[in-house]
């Protein structure tokens, strides 16, 4: 049981770093639309509030954040925001 609690946390890991690649002010938004904890903007870089709101995450809300992250796997990529062409 351990071993999958740390085998997601690893994926979880994985799958939360694009985040970092999102404004501070989208990334706030982004931890409230995981459910992950609210890191404030002046505590140090997008990827430092990435990983310390990551490890604030109890294990026992893995399963729910991982979920969280498949449903809006593609409402935080960067690269989705294009305007169509008319």
């Amino acid at each position: 049981m351990a071993a999958d609690r740390s085998a997601l946390r690893a994926l979880l890991d994985t799958a939360v770093a694009p985040l970092s690649d999102l404004t501070h002010t989208v990334l706030s938004q982004a931890f409230e639309r995981l459910g992950m904890p609210a890191i404030p903007d002046d505590a140090g870089s997008k990827r430092v509030r990435v990983e310390q709101s990551l490890q604030q995450v109890p294990d026992t809300e893995h399963r729910l954040l991982a979920e969280g992250v498949l449903q809006q796997q593609d409402a935080f990529d960067p690269s989705a925001n294009v305007t169509a062409q008319p």
